[in-house]
């Protein structure tokens, strides 16, 4: 019963007072148990309100339908529903609002299903291009059309293939699209897209696409900030945006400064832009933003020593060479070591390939080269016959 029941104010009883049990019925669906049990029923009745719904249940509870839980067993009937209709109404709402929620969720699954058909399809026509390339290196470019044909075939199915999986890619964005018309805000809707278009933007910056890139990261950043505050992804996406990586540098000898330039477009051209000192080595996952930088070493009695690096996407610039679980020291050469027309070339990682504006380019890829010094300008034939003489002389 309603408080003013409790107390004996028979003459504010009215419709009010029925939306006060109803909330009670509605307190012990959601709980497992009635707001007030135990001794003196009636007497903890009026002297004040039950414990919160949340605090007599393990299970989460919608937020809204605590809100009408709480608002219909106020306890002044001013502050409840007016009428158990007013009350039936909300809940009705609320209702039609969780149907339309599963309905979008039931987009949603359908989409993630599509996900690894669409991969698998990839899979198959990666391996069907790899099968075609093999059988046409076999084959010369004059040989007749008929020992070509089996090579031909298989990269005509995997083009076929890879057609097939971009159909079932638009079909799942279209799915998740349309799991808005359902729940304009549904977190999983834009989980799922955020992790899309994360995937999309990935791909088109390791292939330099800058207008694919631009645009799935414009996508990425209203998927994220779509999701509530408080979702498990939404730092992660950001913290993807933002690209911070890291260097780690280790010089011979060791306590070297290193001094920090990034490389800038300035008229069509790059250059390097002084920013700071970054301390004196050996460093240790030094946070730097994602870029290209020039670092001058500079240790006493040594020549400097200019050092590029490119900090990828929350990448870790280690200097470890493959196969080793340390970072590869610097050699500093001392001061003469190396002759006015040489240039020393310090070990590290370099890339090679994905120039979309080069002939024939090699394929992407991330290579280690060992120190070496060469000659800054092309070699003499005078400078090459020393050299013999000098491999001749000492056998």
């Amino acid at each position: 019963m309603a408080p003013e029941q409790a107390l004996g104010l028979n003459d504010t009883v009215d419709e009010r007072t029925d939306v006060y049990a109803l909330g009670s019925i509605l307190y012990e669906l959601l709980t497992g148990s009635p707001p007030y049990a135990g001794a003196r029923v009636v007497h903890q009745v009026m002297v004040g309100p039950p414990a919160p719904a949340g605090e007599r249940t393990l299970l989460p509870l919608p937020e809204e339908l605590v809100a009408i839980l709480e608002r219909s067993m106020q306890r002044e009937p001013e502050a409840r529903y007016t009428s158990a209709q007013e009350m039936a109404s909300a809940l009705g709402a609320w209702l039609d609002g969780d149907q339309m929620q599963l309905r979008g969720l039931t987009q949603v699954r359908r989409a993630q299903a599509l996900g690894p058909v669409a991969a698998r399809l990839r899979v198959r026509a990666m391996s069907l291009r790899h099968e075609a390339e093999q059988l046409l290196s076999k084959v010369p470019r004059w040989a007749p059309e008929g020992e070509k044909s089996a090579g031909w075939d298989r990269e005509d199915e995997a083009v076929a293939l890879e057609h097939e999986a971009d159909l079932r890619e638009l079909e799942a964005e279209q799915l998740l699209q349309g799991a808005f018309a359902h729940a304009p805000s549904l977190p999983e809707a834009h989980l799922a897209l955020a992790r899309k278009h994360q995937r999309v933007h990935s791909e088109a910056e390791s292939k330099r696409d800058n207008p694919r890139r631009a645009k799935a990261e414009v996508l990425l950043q209203h998927h994220a900030m779509a999701l509530p505050r408080h979702h498990p992804s939404r730092a992660g996406f950001f913290t993807y945006l933002k690209g911070d990586g890291a260097l780690s540098l280790v010089t011979d000898p060791p306590g070297a400064e290193v001094f920090l330039e990034r490389y800038e477009v300035y008229r069509r051209r790059l250059i390097s832009v002084p920013v700071e000192s970054l301390g004196r080595t050996p460093l240790n996952k030094i946070p730097l933003p994602m870029g290209s930088y020039l670092l001058r070493i500079r240790a006493e009695g040594c020549d400097e020593v200019r050092y590029p690096i490119s900090i990828d996407r929350q990448g870790h610039w280690d200097g470890v060479a493959p196969g080793d679980t340390t970072p590869t020291p610097i050699w500093l050469p001392p001061k003469g070591r190396i002759g006015p027309e040489d240039v020393y070339v310090p070990a590290g990682w370099h890339r090679v390939g994905s120039d979309p504006k080069a002939t024939r380019c090699l394929d992407a890829a991330r290579l280690w080269t060992d120190a070496f010094v060469m000659r800054r300008f092309p070699v003499t034939n005078a400078g090459y016959l020393a050299f013999l003489n000098d491999l001749s002389q000492s056998g």
